[in-house]
């Protein structure tokens, strides 16, 4: 295969803010990929810890990979993330290249994803987002991410087609994420498929928070930022009441769905047009209709081998 699809450029961008505990593993898994990256652009974006040291120490070992460093001078959120990313890409806007992935600084993947997310691209030019399928461990094996689905990429895994990427604008800074929804809509809009695969895992190093006070401001955020980029009411709703029967998402969902109704009550002007909510909301509605809400997309043997691998 790699014969094949050799003359593929692609370029990476990977936004890093106080990664020193998972970033080296990430360099790691991509200095030993099949088919590398013509450039693999690292944003370090305000870090305080040793993430810019161990980025160029291993860069310096490794041509294709570009650290550059940006200074956050705004509040912290989300949209520094989005802010970081388009640095990254206006390094390389003029270059020859044709796909374009972002990868956060926390995930490993297997030594062929690379090139065998490639091949799919190259197999449907009609595909403009694709990416493997989070992995995040539990009682120390690797199992399928809560909130997986069928139809969505999630943002720290996506790979565009430099046409689609470049059609839709990039992503949209938003205040409490999302960006990568928002593209992945916008693409549809234009005809473009979306698709994450299951037998390509990316696995997720970073533990997720169990509780405290950030955890649940955090939800409520979660809750608002669906608002704010045009989730149907209904829609909110029966995964607010799905979520009741999943611990420890009780509290953390209704936690979200207030912070839903918050901006709700208060109309709070979105950052999208009417256009993109229209489209959003109504492929939300035909879930409803079919109750297919985050349906799993890996399969128990598919598990059993990832778990074989040691990350």
């Amino acid at each position: 295969m790699l014969g094949h699809i050799q003359n593929i450029q692609y370029i990476l961008i990977t936004p890093a803010c106080n990664e020193e505990e998972f970033i080296g593993n990430t360099l790691q898994a991509v200095a030993q990929q099949t088919l590398l990256p013509q450039q693999w652009i690292i944003v370090i974006n305000g870090s305080t810890d040793g993430t810019e040291e161990i980025v160029r120490n291993f860069a310096r070992r490794h041509s294709f990979i570009k650290p550059v460093a940006l200074q956050v001078t705004e509040k912290r959120d989300f949209s520094n993330k989005v802010h970081a990313i388009q640095y990254g890409y206006n390094l390389v806007r003029d270059w020859s290249f044709d796909f374009i992935g972002i990868l956060d600084a926390d995930i490993t993947v297997e030594s062929s994803y690379f090139e065998k997310l490639l091949a799919r691209f190259q197999a449907d030019p009609r595909l403009g987002i694709a990416g493997g399928t989070i992995l995040e461990k539990q009682d120390g094996k690797f199992v399928n991410r809560y909130g997986n689905s069928s139809d969505y990429v999630a943002g720290a895994v996506q790979m565009f087609r430099r046409e689609c990427w470049e059609q839709i604008g990039g992503y949209r800074p938003m205040k409490y994420a999302h960006e990568d929804t928002v593209a992945t809509e916008m693409a549809r809009m234009r005809g473009w498929q979306v698709q994450p695969f299951a037998d390509l895992p990316a696995y997720h190093h970073r533990r997720s928070s169990t509780g405290g006070a950030r955890i649940w401001k955090a939800r409520l955020h979660q809750g608002e930022a669906d608002y704010m980029v045009g989730y149907h009411p209904l829609f909110e709703l029966v995964k607010f009441v799905r979520r009741l029967t999943e611990k420890p998402f009780i509290i953390g969902s209704l936690l979200r769905w207030l912070g839903y109704l918050y901006a709700f009550l208060l109309r709070k002007k979105r950052p999208v047009s009417e256009e993109f909510v229209s489209f959003l909301q109504k492929r939300q509605l035909q879930r409803v209709k079919k109750l297919r809400f985050n349906q799993p997309v890996l399969k128990n043997e598919i598990l059993r081998s990832t778990n074989k691998i040691s990350h």
